[in-house]
């Protein structure tokens, strides 16, 4: 039974080389896909690395501003624009929309102020009526004595309260 023997011993060393062969065909690939997945854990890594400094920080930094800007502190920071992006394009927005809103606050202090004006005039107006009613009451009573004295209206009020008051002493005078 020799050959069949030699037969068995040489078809056992040919699938001992086959499945030697193999195996270092599937370290081969194992060795290949585990480069292969570093490789692709290293790119999952910066892909979130990336995505954290520029999508999640600045955008979580535009929320701030908007957030304080909502809240009218119109002092509030503002991511500057780093990128040409949507990101620096929101960021530039809001800088305009701080703009305008700073603009605005501006505006309305300034109407504020011409409201005040106007009816701080107004009040004055309102004086020198009464004020040159009582005059003009008493000469017609005979009384040319009687004098306005308004220091706090415009220029051309004081120009009336003082035509008033010399016509009253010209005819105190006369009389």
């Amino acid at each position: 039974m020799k050959p069949v023997d030699e037969f068995f011993e040489l078809v056992e060393a040919r699938t001992h080389r086959a499945i030697e062969a193999a195996n270092a065909q599937m370290g081969r690939l194992e060795l290949m896909l585990n480069v292969f997945l570093t490789v692709l854990v290293l790119l999952l890594i910066g892909s979130a690395v990336l995505i954290l400094r520029r999508v999640t920080r600045p955008l979580a930094a535009v929320k701030a501003s908007i957030d304080g800007l909502s809240a009218g502190v119109l002092e509030t920071p503002i991511p500057e624009a780093k990128h040409d992006d949507e990101v620096g394009a929101v960021s530039s927005a809001l800088l305009a929309f701080r703009d305008k809103l700073v603009q605005i606050r501006e505006l309305e202090r300034q109407e504020r102020a011409e409201a005040q004006k106007r009816a701080d005039r107004a009040e004055a107006m309102s004086r020198v009526v009464s004020d040159v009613g009582a005059v003009v009451t008493a000469a017609a009573a005979g009384d040319f004595s009687a004098r306005l004295e308004i220091d706090d209206a415009d220029e051309q009020i004081q120009k009336l309260v003082a035509g008033i008051n010399e016509i009253n002493a010209v005819v105190d005078a006369a009389t």
